[in-house]
């Protein structure tokens, strides 16, 4: 996506606002839990597993990201999608997002632990930790991530990525950048 976003000129290209959604609610909050055995029933095998981490992460090089599966864990985010929701207030949503998502998948930290995601979103800011806690706390980021939450339910996102385009348009699953750059070529033209 970003890079398609980057290569349309700039009067065209759409703002991107990250919403919350969350794969699986029902996981208890606090430290990520070993998911081993659950991917293993959800693909139909260990060699399964696998096959499709592996295919995940050789299309994570090709965008410049790499998956770290080695260990694989379930995770509730819903802190880290606060944690977005909080630096959407301060114009620093994507930075954020994309730290949290690199320490996530690439660094192996835990994205479920108040101190690792405090730490990320002041290093990301620039401001100190017990500025960005207080932040973190505020209760509307709360009511953020919930309102997000109710709009994919009611749109019946059912997982990610899912794009909205101006309200009218959707696309769901990760998509070559071909299909991305028509899919916001077609929004262009519908908007003109």
């Amino acid at each position: 996506m970003n890079r398609v976003l980057e290569g349309m000129p700039s009067s065209m290209r759409p703002t991107l606002q990250l919403r919350a959604y969350q794969l699986r609610p029902d996981l208890p909050t606090g430290p990520s839990q070993d998911g081993r055995a659950f991917y293993i029933e959800k693909f139909g095998g260990a060699d399964t597993m696998a096959s499709l981490f592996k295919r995940v992460e050789a299309v994570g090089r090709t965008c410049d990201i790499t998956f770290d599966f080695s260990d694989p864990r379930l995770t509730n985010t819903r802190l880290a999608h606060k944690a977005i929701a909080a630096a959407r207030t301060l114009g620093r949503q994507r930075e954020v997002a994309d730290a949290l998502y690199a320490a996530h998948f690439e660094q192996r930290l835990d994205i479920a632990v108040d101190d690792v995601v405090t730490s990320i979103f002041a290093e990301v800011v620039g401001k100190g930790r017990d500025e960005v806690a207080a932040l973190l706390a505020r209760p509307d980021h709360d009511d953020a991530v919930d309102e997000d939450l109710a709009m994919g339910h009611h749109l019946g996102v059912t997982g990610v990525p899912f794009f909205i385009l101006d309200g009218r348009l959707a696309l769901s699953g990760a998509q070559e950048e071909t299909t991305m750059g028509q899919f916001l070529q077609e929004g262009v033209r519908r908007a003109s």
